[in-house]
């Protein structure tokens, strides 16, 4: 597969005498990670009714070309000085760059591509992932707010800043037309708060929902846009981040479309990139846990930081079921 070229989407299937696997692969380029669960609810959906001589009933799905076309619309008219890029020019000017960089070692030398090792790990079992959410509630937080103050304190325990800054994505499909789309609806934006030490679990959640809160009152203001407008200009023809980039990404696919049939569905997704020029994790909850995906870069000190960090990582979350505290 080709993400330049065609087709976008491959599809196949392994059959054997008792049981059957569909696989589909598409390139990153074309589709998000929600695209995802809804791909394998709209494949089983209707794989199941051809079986049964039917056809399939699934729920409209909007045109991504009518979203890319109305999203294009709302920021055709930005400019440098639009003061909507107010947010993004302070950002900037705090981190020292439009991409905030990774702040651990990763043994990379600027502009090499290195090959890319993936895994992923369970942090928390199913029971374990309750109990944690149930803590951040008491604390005034949501678990993806949780997740996102332990990922600070575990990158300031192994040697990071005490201020967390990073991109994260957000979901712009919303509730209506685009619900049941395939496609790419994120939209990826700054996000900083402090970690200092010594705060307790409820006070760094507080941090964490004010800068979520910023977050989203700017984020009609499209990641590309800032990037074409503010980046510096080396950055302009570059299709790749161009060093190892804070990145935070968290999904609930208990939430997705069809989620009620991935027991039975047996759903796997298999995440693959051939070169890579610094760090990727991304956290992710299903019916099994809270668990850890992670694509870095093939070198000693990457993999020594990986660990350390997941080590952190679990430590920190372990602390907040068991007491809460951090």
């Amino acid at each position: 597969m080709d993400p330049l070229g065609w087709p976008l989407i491959v599809m196949g299937a392994v059959v054997r005498e008792t049981s059957a696997t569909v696989h589909f692969s598409w390139d990153h380029l074309v589709t998000d990670g929600l695209s995802n669960p809804l791909a394998v609810r709209d494949i089983a959906t209707a794989y199941a009714a051809y079986a049964r001589g039917g056809q399939p009933e699934l729920p409209e799905a909007g045109s991504y070309l009518d979203f890319s076309r109305e999203e294009r619309q709302l920021n055709q008219a930005l400019s440098a000085d639009d003061e909507r890029l107010e947010h993004w020019k302070g950002f900037m000017a705090r981190s020292g760059d439009f991409f905030p960089r990774f702040p651990l070692e990763l043994g990379t030398e600027p502009g090499y591509f290195y090959p890319s090792v993936h895994d992923t790990v369970t942090l928390l079992d199913a029971a374990g992932t309750a109990a944690l959410e149930a803590r951040c509630q008491e604390a005034g937080g949501k678990l993806f707010t949780g997740l996102l103050a332990a990922v600070g304190v575990a990158i300031r325990e192994e040697g990071g800043p005490d201020v967390y800054r990073g991109l994260m994505p957000l979901n712009e499909r919303g509730s209506g037309a685009y619900a049941h789309s395939v496609g790419w609806f994120i939209n990826t934006m700054p996000i900083e708060f402090p970690v200092p030490e010594g705060t307790d679990f409820p006070g760094l959640l507080g941090h964490v929902r004010a800068a979520v809160d910023v977050q989203r009152r700017h984020s009609d203001v499209h990641f590309v846009e800032a990037w074409r407008l503010l980046a510096p200009a080396e950055y302009a023809s570059m299709h790749y981040w161009p060093h190892a980039v804070n990145f935070f990404s968290y999904s609930d696919y208990r939430r997705s479309p069809g989620a009620e049939h991935h027991a039975s569905w047996r759903p796997r997704l298999h995440v693959w990139l051939e070169r890579h020029n610094g760090i990727i994790l991304w956290l992710h909850r299903n019916d099994e846990g809270l668990h850890l995906n992670s694509a870095y870069v093939d070198t000693p000190e990457a993999g020594r930081t990986k660990t350390g960090l997941v080590s952190a990582l679990g430590r920190t979350l372990t602390n907040i079921v068991r007491s809460g505290c951090l």
